[in-house]
């Protein structure tokens, strides 16, 4: 005989392990977290700027609080961006690596302990490639490094995890040699970033090929490059800039969810 309805009801003490597991009580705190978060939205009192902007900041502190109660040891474990490198004098960071890649005039991938690092030459701004002069300041370079042992000189890890240091390969300064030949301008906007004493030198060197009008000063009044990238309407992306990546679709807040959970 089929059980009766009330048999088939759960016991009062069922109710309660239910309602005591770790899990439920987890569940309960995630949605307490997400909810306290909105309710600070529609009280205006958290979050500035526009409503748009106000409901995502609540989401997405919504979002962040329940992945602390759920999974706790997540924002522990969750990957950091490098932190910048010291400048300290005695403790300066050094890379050494083999150049597997040229990418252009100022930029390189070197095969280092670890892995691959991308490399930004500090100092100096190099052509683009569909700039004028900007073929000639690759092959410069991949003849100066490619397939060498560098030494990088590191002053610090930019936003999209490139190394930005000065380049030496066997005993020269790769950087000091594009400037010399003509094949790369002096960053004077980031003369603060550099090394203090390879300021005067890189200015100097930059100088003296104009004077001399090696490589890209053959031409009477070359664009520099952060000029070039503005004019054809390249986003200004700041020291160091990194080519802009292709937009992609924003996803939805159930995809966020999902992702986050």
């Amino acid at each position: 005989m089929p059980a009766s309805r009330n048999t088939r009801r759960r016991s009062p003490a069922g109710r309660r392990r239910l309602s005591s597991s770790p899990a439920l009580g987890k569940l309960k705190k995630a949605a307490a977290a997400a909810l306290a978060a909105v309710l600070c939205f529609a009280a205006g009192t958290q979050f500035s700027g526009s409503t748009a902007e106000r409901l995502e900041g609540a989401l997405q502190a919504g979002l962040e609080a329940a992945e602390r109660v759920l999974r706790p040891g997540a924002a522990a474990s969750a990957p950091k961006a490098p932190a910048p490198a010291s400048r300290d004098g005695g403790q300066q960071q050094t890379l050494t690596g083999k150049v597997v890649r040229v990418a252009d005039g100022d930029t390189i991938t070197i095969e280092a302990a670890g892995g691959t690092r991308r490399v930004r030459f500090l100092g100096i701004d190099a052509p683009e490639h569909d700039q004028a002069g900007g073929q000639a300041s690759h092959l410069h370079l991949v003849s100066l490094v490619m397939g060498k042992t560098v030494t990088v000189r590191v002053s610090t890890t930019d936003q999209y995890g490139r190394v930005v240091g000065k380049v030496l390969v066997d005993g020269t300064d790769a950087n000091l040699s594009q400037l010399k030949t003509g094949n790369a301008w002096f960053y004077r906007a980031y003369a603060k970033s550099m090394f203090p004493e390879d300021r005067a030198p890189y200015q100097q060197a930059e100088l003296e090929a104009r004077k001399a009008r090696r490589g890209l000063w053959k031409e009477a009044d070359p664009t520099p490059p952060w000029d070039f990238r503005r004019n054809r309407g390249k986003t200004n992306l700041g020291d160091f800039g990194e080519r802009a990546a292709p937009p992609q679709p924003e996803k939805g807040l159930l995809e966020r969810v999902k992702d986050r959970l």
